[in-house]
């Protein structure tokens, strides 16, 4: 399968004005994505049984088989017997759709998710939890599900007082992860964008990309604090590291959803072609 990338569409996508605000393109671009989906998957996404079923047929690694066996064994026994069935009716139509579909049909569902009872929410996220450990590994895109499901339900109450000057590693951090999302060659190019995005910040260069989840965890639990006048000066800096090889790929993309969605900053959803 070649490769997805958000090169043509994500220059205009990437707009810094459309960072903090949903313009008219972004919302095309969105209208776009959706009415690609199947019926099957559209017309379910808005219920909380089905939009639950819908998360974990994303998180079904189809490519090992003892790993998806041991996953719909465990929602057998743990999963809302509703959900499980709507899971069943939904895994094959799900796991048959490409891959940057899987951006589309979390955005579909996140209002019913939104919708769960604590109770529910907290079988649901525990459930999410058993997945994501059935290979004892936990790979990006689960990683940015979690971050984006739990940012979008759960309160915060810390206050948003923190200055991007004061969050410089965090924010080198983050353009790191970056970085290993997008498997970049010229890993200075990337920084140079970011730091031309936020000159004041002096960034310098990390020698390596290697990052652990718990690290831009950390990095992003202390960004979530930024004032709100600096959220999107920095999801605008992010954005620009992103797009600095003038390519996007569907990890950069969820890895944009997630931090986007720990800023509670709106960010678009990107429309993608298919290149050889």
């Amino acid at each position: 399968m070649p490769p997805i990338f958000f090169s043509a569409l994500a220059t205009e996508a990437f707009s810094t004005e459309q960072i903090g605000e949903i313009a008219p393109k972004a919302i095309a671009n969105a209208q776009e994505s959706i009415g690609a989906l199947p019926d099957t998957v559209y017309d379910v996404a808005h219920d909380p049984f089905w939009a639950r079923a819908l998360m974990y047929c994303l998180l079904i690694d189809s490519d090992n088989k003892s790993v998806e066996k041991e996953q719909i064994d465990l929602l057998n026994t743990w999963a809302h017997p509703v959900t499980y069935r709507a899971f069943v009716q939904l895994l094959r139509t799900v796991k048959t759709l490409p891959q940057h579909q899987n951006l589309v049909i979390l955005e579909m569902a996140m209002p019913a998710l939104k919708m769960q009872s604590k109770p529910q929410y907290q079988l649901f996220k525990q459930n999410l939890s058993k997945l994501f450990n059935a290979d004892n590994r936990v790979n990006l895109f689960e990683w940015c599900l979690y971050r984006s499901i739990t940012y979008c339900y759960e309160e915060r109450t810390l206050p948003s007082n923190r200055r991007l000057s004061e969050l410089r590693d965090e924010v080198a951090q983050v353009i790191a992860a970056v970085c290993y999302a997008g498997e970049v060659e010229d890993v200075e190019l990337v920084y140079k964008a970011a730091s031309e995005a936020l000159p004041d910040l002096k960034l310098t260069c990390r020698k390596g990309i290697d990052i652990t989840f718990n690290e831009l965890n950390t990095a992003l639990n202390q960004l979530s604090r930024l004032k709100p006048l600096d959220k999107p000066k920095f999801l605008k800096a992010v954005a620009a590291s992103i797009h600095a090889d003038q390519k996007v790929t569907v990890r950069e993309a969820e890895l944009l959803r997630a931090i986007s969605d720990t800023l509670n900053c709106p960010a678009p959803m990107l429309s993608p072609i298919s290149t050889e």
